[in-house]
């Protein structure tokens, strides 16, 4: 026996057989516990201890709510559910309930009393006011003749311009009329005998001196307020088609400041005109007058002529076209006019075009008061007053025509070569930063020199004569 307890019941009572231990008391097998020796002890390995790499805690896991079986057997029992619940509604066994109608009293509009609130009334101010950018127009593909003659004949009937116009015309008329007169009196009968003769004396040359001076005084009077109602007229239609109002005090600003350059342009076209018309006039001359060219001289001379009917409508469509950009576009003169001798080039069939259309609708308009000033003559004062007026009349009217066509023809081939300058080209002229002063002291200047020749020439025309005929 040993003391040893049972692993089992615990009893100390154990039987040994046969070199293994039992338990007395339940039987069971009591296995010994071996003592090591020291020697093992010592050469024991301990063992290792591995790292374990820490883990996130997992996350919650939501549970799901148990199953209402009630709910379910419910859901599939429809007769019991309706009877538990009445609120529910049944669409294929129900029908809706009729309306009810009520009666509604008459209504009565609760009446808004819009208290009108004073606004200041802003004052134009050339100085001060700004004025908006232009609208790009909307363009079509091709140019319109018969549409943009359609606005001009509307611009006609339209007050204000046509007013302008009538003012412009009416001194311009009284000056040709009052040359016209006083030349058919004393100047023709100097030249006509003058021819008869075959020689020309002191007398009858300082008549036409004083003649030529006289013409070129009232022509420049008559120059100056024609071309200043076309240069207003430009800028308010202008401002009409842009949907742009214009102040009176704006549009004679501009006009004022345009006059110069208008006038620059004008001398520039005529000079040219003259400098060609006397090459092409001495290259005539020559190529027909050499017998020895034969054919070949009136080839040259054809090819010599078609060059300046070019050349000349060139130089009208420029000036028409540098014009309206000095007008719009306040630009200087030499860059207006190379403006318009590239449009020429550029659309030389739409210009050529407007200006053959324009001629053959101022020869229409002209042609009723031709014929009225040859039925009545000049000889009474009743018969030239009525000539006097009709004549400005048509002229207004072939003014306004023409003015608003070129209007048109010019915004259009503007908006098609100069599309990175249109601003700038139809509205870049600013009333209220026009420099109108410097450019009114160079019209002055103009106008004094201007005056200073011809009243000379008209004082002095005796003395002038002398000098020319020995």
């Amino acid at each position: 026996m040993s003391h040893s307890s049972c692993p089992h019941c615990g009893s100390t009572n154990s039987i040994e057989t046969a070199g293994q231990r039992y338990c007395a008391d339940c039987g069971q097998l009591i296995v010994a516990k071996k003592e090591s020796s020291k020697e093992e002890k010592k050469t024991k390995v301990k063992p290792v201890t591995k790292t374990v790499n820490q883990v996130a805690p997992a996350k919650h896991r939501k549970t799901m709510p148990p199953l209402n079986l009630k709910a379910i057997e419910e859901s599939r029992n429809p007769k019991t559910a309706a009877i538990k619940h009445p609120s529910a509604l049944d669409l294929r066994s129900t029908s809706p309930k009729p309306a009810v109608r009520r009666p509604v009293g008459k209504h009565v509009a609760p009446s808004k009393k819009v208290v009108p609130v004073p606004q200041p009334v802003a004052k134009p101010s050339i100085s001060e006011a700004p004025i908006a950018e232009v609208k790009v127009p909307v363009l079509s593909r091709k140019f319109r003749h018969k549409l943009a003659l359609r606005d001009a004949l509307k611009s006609v009937f339209a007050g204000k311009t046509l007013g302008i116009a009538l003012i412009a015309t009416v001194i311009t008329t009284i000056c040709e009329v009052a040359f016209v007169n006083v030349f058919a009196q004393s100047g023709m009968y100097a030249i006509t005998e003058s021819v008869k003769a075959g020689s020309i004396n002191a007398a009858r040359f300082n008549t036409l001196v004083g003649h030529v001076a006289w013409g070129a005084l009232l022509g420049f009077v008559g120059y100056l307020v024609y071309h200043y109602g076309l240069a207003e007229i430009i800028f308010r239609t202008s401002r009409s088609f842009d949907r742009r109002n214009a102040t009176t005090a704006q549009a004679r600003r501009a006009a004022l400041g345009s006059l110069a350059g208008m006038v620059a342009v004008d001398m520039i076209t005529w000079i040219c005109a003259v400098l060609s018309f006397t090459v092409v006039a001495g290259a005539n001359f020559g190529f027909l007058g050499t017998k020895s060219l034969g054919p070949m001289g009136i080839i040259l001379a054809v090819l010599v002529n078609l060059i300046a009917v070019y050349i000349w409508l060139g130089l009208a469509s420029a000036r028409h076209m540098a014009s309206y950009a000095i007008v719009l576009g306040q630009v200087g003169v030499r860059r207006a006019y190379s403006t318009g001798w590239a449009l020429y080039n550029r659309q030389f069939g739409r210009i050529v075009t407007g200006l053959m259309l324009v001629t053959l609708i101022s020869f229409v308009v002209a042609l009723p008061a031709s014929l009225l000033h040859n039925l009545l003559g000049s000889g009474s004062s009743l018969a030239l007053a009525t000539t006097t007026a009709v004549t400005a009349a048509t002229q207004a009217i072939i003014m306004v025509i023409g003015a608003v066509y070129f209007l048109r023809l010019y915004r259009f081939v503007i908006a098609q070569e100069y599309d990175s300058e249109l601003g700038h080209l139809l509205s870049g002229r600013q009333p209220h930063k026009s420099h109108t002063g410097k450019r009114l002291a160079v019209l002055a200047v103009i106008t004094v020199a201007w005056l200073v020749i011809t009243i000379g020439l008209i004082v002095n025309s005796s003395s002038v004569a002398g000098i020319i005929i020995h």
